[in-house]
């Protein structure tokens, strides 16, 4: 992102924690589990499939899901989609 605003890392980093509140890191992350969120409530496509769809090694995105949601993905699921979970 730094390389395509024209500017050094470091400075891009700054800049974009001044104006978001978060890093880049933390931004894209959020983003990532947006989708991931959306893929489980809408899909019933295996965890596995829904982490290589948002860029993340299944393994990093169980980790990733319960800190930033507190609970697994397949809990996540369950909750948001109760009748359907249990159909499957």
């Amino acid at each position: 992102m730094a390389k395509a605003a024209g500017i050094h890392r470091s400075h891009f980093s700054r800049r974009f924690h001044r104006e978001t509140g978060s890093s880049p890191v933390e931004k894209i992350l959020e983003i990532r589990m947006a989708h991931a969120r959306g893929l489980l409530a809408e899909t019933s496509m295996p965890v596995g499939e829904v982490a290589r769809c948002v860029g993340m090694s299944p393994k990093h995105f169980l980790k990733a899901f319960r800190k930033t949601c507190a609970r697994t993905p397949g809990q996540y699921r369950r909750e948001v989609r109760p009748i359907q979970a249990d159909a499957t």
